[in-house]
């Protein structure tokens, strides 16, 4: 049996939709548990209607809002499927996902997302991955890279992929519940860690909705910038656990790059930084401060040249290149991709 657990907080625009498309699923042997995690709109009530429609749906009550890893943590305690899914509530899964789940016995299955509405996805040959193997789905992930041409595989996500309850279970494997960003990555890269083999099928069977209230858009304080290097140091602390660090260190490098590149660029140096300067301020100083980021800064290496330009002007304290290319960044951005721009604004990083 398959568990497919679903956190849903005040998601009742969309959790009816993201119900249909599970219930929907040609595979039949499966429970739902949706966690509603302290909502306070008629999330509760959507979801005990749909268990009076298909005795399959589980409703699990938190009375206050906890958070995603938390309400994930709750459906794994109480689901009892060998293999589990995770959904968030405003997205939707095709209707072979999970008959395709029950065709595999790796212990990590992976999966495409669906790309935009009408664009198909030639079938492509499955890969398998020994425990040996798998040191390649850290290097991509780290590189933000994909399995095969043309996939559409997020290695950073628990969405679009399978794991197996015995695995979890035996490493007592869970959601860090105080990480506010990259909760998925983390449990992933933990999870990979203790897999012994993988597979992953090039099918899309995950359509992921963007809209102005998802969790991914939500960026929009110096915590949230804070965040980002708390999953970095995290990232290394399972990495070096795990014992592979040194083989992926270099990876690991140029993923921290990239990352701070982005920040420094879209966000602390932007014209259009919502953030007050004071709070800009403060937070460059802690990146300086971050014996983790300090390491990354002083080696340099792993990143595309324009990321490491960005660093090596942060960390010799050259400000105003720094300013001026953010100023270039951003009228590049709103004149090459207005709507990322216009979703930047909508979502609170720019005024």
């Amino acid at each position: 049996m398959i568990s497919v657990i679903i956190p849903v907080y005040n998601g009742e625009r969309y959790l009816g939709r993201c119900l249909d498309s599970v219930l929907g699923s040609a595979c039949r042997d499966f429970e739902v548990i949706v966690v509603d995690d302290g909502s306070t709109d008629g999330s509760r009530q959507l979801a005990l209607a749909y268990t009076k429609r298909d005795e399959r749906v589980k409703v699990i009550f938190q009375a206050e809002n906890q958070g995603v890893s938390a309400a994930r943590n709750r459906g794994i305690e109480a689901s009892s499927g060998e293999w589990i899914v995770f959904v968030d509530a405003d997205d939707q899964i095709s209707p072979d996902f999970l008959g395709l789940i029950a065709e595999e016995d790796a212990d990590l299955l992976l999966f495409d997302f669906a790309g935009p509405e009408g664009a198909g996805s030639p079938p492509r040959r499955r890969l398998r991955y020994s425990k040996g193997e798998m040191i390649c789905l850290f290097r991509e992930l780290l590189r933000s890279g994909q399995l095969v041409e043309n996939g559409n595989v997020n290695l950073a996500s628990a969405n679009a992929r399978a794991f197996r309850r015995s695995v979890i279970d035996r490493y007592g494997l869970r959601f860090s519940p105080a990480l506010s960003y990259g909760e998925d990555l983390v449990f992933t890269m933990a999870y990979q860690l203790k897999a012994a083999s993988c597979v992953y099928r090039p099918v899309p069977v995950y359509r992921y909705h963007i809209h102005g209230d998802s969790s991914s858009r939500r960026f929009v304080s110096a915590e949230s910038v804070r965040a980002r290097w708390e999953r970095i140091e995290k990232m290394k602390s399972v990495l070096e656990e795990g014992g592979i660090f040194p083989l992926v260190e270099e990876d690991y490098d140029g993923f921290v790059l990239r990352t701070m590149s982005f920040l420094i660029l879209r966000l602390l140096f932007s014209p259009q930084c919502a953030l007050p300067a004071g709070e800009r301020r403060q937070l460059c100083r802690e990146i300086h401060d971050n014996p983790v980021l300090q390491q990354t800064m002083r080696r340099n290496r792993g990143g595309p040249p324009d990321s490491r330009l960005v660093i090596f002007l942060f960390r010799m304290g050259w400000y105003p290149a720094l300013r001026l290319l953010g100023r270039y960044s951003c009228m590049r951005l709103r004149r090459k991709n207005p709507q990322e721009f216009a979703e930047m604004r909508k979502s609170g990083w720019y005024r």
